[in-house]
C-alpha cells in the first residue's frame, strides 16, 4: 500500500482548506496529517508489515500444492552384492549390463500432501487471520500517529495563542514604560516606578523566548512525523472548538488487531494438535540412472501414496502444543486488555471534553474580567494613581487568560481527538477544518 488509505480522505477535503490560507508557509492540520499519512516512516513500515503478512498467508498455502524437485546423484558402491548378482550358480549372462561401482543417476520428483488431517487448513486459517491482524495493526498505527501528529500541532498553537497574549502584555507595558519614563522625567515620579515596569518588560521579553524556543522543538518533533528533514512551516490560529462530542459508532483498530491475533494463535494450537495425525501423501518419480559417462543407461517410473506418523520426537510436538496454547492465553488476555482500554479511553476522552468545553467557557469569562481589569489599571496608572507592581500584575493577569483559553481549547480538541480514534477516525472534522 503506497498510499495510506486516511490520506485520501484527508486530500479529498484539504484543498478546500487550503485556499482560505493567506499564508503560503502555514500548514492547515488537514495538510500536515495529509503529509504524516503519506510519509511517515511509522505509518510505512506498519504497510510494509502488511505485504510480509500477505507472503506468510501465500507461504502457507503453497503446501497444498506440494513439491517439484530436479535432483542429480552421484554414487559409489563399495559392496559386491549391491552390484553384482546374488545366485547359487554361477553369475547369469546379463548382456553386458552388469551392476556398476559407480553409478550416476538423475530425474524429477514430485510429492502432493494430501491434507486428510487438515494440519495445512489450520496454518493457512492462522496466516490469514495474521494476516488481517496486521491490516488493523497497520491502521491502528496509522490512527496513533496521526493522533500524535494533531496532539503536537495543537500544543503549538496553544503556544502561539501564549506567545500572542504575551506580545500583548509587552504592548501594554511598552506603553506604561513610556508613560512612566515621561513622568520621570518630569519629576512627577520615582526611577523606582520606571525600573519596575522595565524589568516587567523585560520578564516578559524573555517568556516570549522561552515559547519561541518550546515551538521551534515541537516543529521539530512534527517534522520527524512527517518524514520531513525540518519545517519551517507555521499553524493556522486555534479559536473554534470542537462542533459536537464523537459518537461511539465506530471500530476501534487495535481492538480488531488484538481479536485477530487472538484468532491466529487459536488456528496455531489447532495445526500443532492436528500434527500428531498421520500425514498422508502422493508422489512421482522419473528417473535415469547409468554408469559414470552415461554407458548402460536405464530409467524408472514410480507413483507413490503413502502416509508419515511421527510416533516420538522428544516430546517436541506436546511442546509445540504447549507453547501454541500458551500464546493462545498470551493473545486471549491482550484483547481483553484491548477491549478494557477501549473503554477507558473512552470514558477518559468524555470526562475530559466536557471538563474541556467548561473550563474554556470559565477561561471566556476570565479573561473578559482580565481585561477590564487591565484596562482600569492603565488608566490609573497613567494619572499616577496606581502603583507599578499593581498594573504588572493586572496585565500579567490578563495574558494569563489570554493564555489559559487558548490552551483550554487546544486541550478540548485533544479530546476530541482521542474520541476519534477510539472510533477508528483520524482527528480531522470536516466540520471544522482549519481547526
Amino acid at each position: 500500500m503506497s498510499i495510506a488509505p486516511f490520506a485520501l480522505l484527508l486530500a479529498a477535503f484539504a484543498p478546500s482548506v487550503w485556499a482560505t490560507q493567506t499564508n503560503p508557509a502555514t500548514w492547515t492540520l488537514a495538510r500536515v496529517l495529509n503529509q504524516v499519512a503519506q510519509r511517515s516512516p511509522a505509518v510505512l513500515a506498519a504497510h510494509a508489515g502488511i505485504d510480509e503478512a500477505k507472503s506468510h498467508v501465500g507461504q502457507a498455502r503453497a503446501h497444498w500444492f506440494g513439491t517439484v524437485d530436479l535432483y542429480t546423484i552421484s554414487n559409489h558402491y563399495n559392496v559386491p552384492m549391491l552390484i553384482q548378482p546374488i545366485t547359487a550358480f554361477p553369475p547369469p549372462k546379463t548382456f553386458g549390463k552388469q551392476f556398476a561401482n559407480d553409478q550416476l543417476a538423475y530425474g524429477i520428483e514430485a510429492k502432493l500432501p494430501l491434507d486428510f488431517s487438515l494440519r495445512i487448513a489450520a496454518e493457512v486459517d492462522a496466516a490469514s487471520a495474521a494476516e488481517r491482524a496486521s491490516r488493523w495493526n497497520a491502521r491502528n498505527v496509522e490512527l496513533q500517529t496521526l493522533l500524535t501528529a494533531s496532539a503536537v500541532y495543537r500544543n503549538i498553537q496553544a503556544l502561539h495563542g501564549k506567545r500572542s497574549a504575551l506580545e500583548e502584555e509587552l504592548k501594554a507595558l511598552r506603553k506604561a514604560e513610556a508613560t512612566a519614563r515621561s513622568s520621570f522625567k518630569a519629576g512627577l515620579s520615582t526611577r523606582l516606578k520606571l525600573l519596575r515596569v522595565q524589568s516587567g518588560v523585560e520578564k516578559v521579553r524573555a517568556g516570549l523566548a522561552g515559547v519561541d524556543g518550546q515551538i521551534a522543538s515541537l516543529k521539530a518533533d512534527l517534522a520527524s512525523l512527517m518524514g520531513l528533514n525540518h519545517w519551517a512551516g507555521d499553524v493556522t490560529p486555534l479559536t473554534t472548538p470542537p462542533a459536537h462530542i464523537p459518537a461511539a459508532v465506530g471500530v476501534a483498530p487495535f481492538v480488531q488487531a488484538a481479536e485477530q491475533a487472538d484468532a491466529a494463535t487459536g488456528y496455531k494450537v489447532s495445526a500443532a494438535k492436528r500434527a500428531l495425525l498421520p500425514q498422508f501423501f502422493i508422489g512421482a518419480r522419473w528417473n535415469e540412472n547409468g554408469r559414470n559417462g552415461f554407458k548402460d543407461d536405464f530409467f524408472t517410473r514410480d507413483i507413490q501414496l503413502g502416509f508419515k506418523w511421527n510416533l516420538w520426537s522428544g516430546f517436541g510436538q506436546v511442546s509445540s502444543i504447549d507453547a501454541a496454547q500458551a500464546a493462545h492465553i498470551q493473545a486471549s488476555e491482550k484483547a481483553r486488555g484491548a477491549q478494557l482500554k477501549l473503554a477507558a479511553i473512552r470514558a477518559s476522552a468524555r470526562a475530559r471534553w466536557h471538563a474541556q468545553a467548561l473550563a474554556w467557557e470559565a477561561n471566556r469569562a476570565g479573561v473578559a474580567a482580565a481585561r477590564e481589569a487591565a484596562d482600569s489599571a492603565q488608566g490609573q496608572f497613567k494619572a499616577g494613581l496606581l502603583a507599578a507592581t499593581s498594573l504588572l500584575q493586572a496585565e500579567a493577569a490578563l495574558s494569563g487568560s489570554r493564555a489559559a483559553e487558548t490552551a483550554t481549547l487546544a486541550r478540548w480538541w485533544e479530546a476530541n481527538d482521542a474520541l476519534r480514534y477510539a472510533e477508528g477516525l483520524p482527528p480531522m472534522t470536516l466540520s471544522a477544518p482549519s481547526n
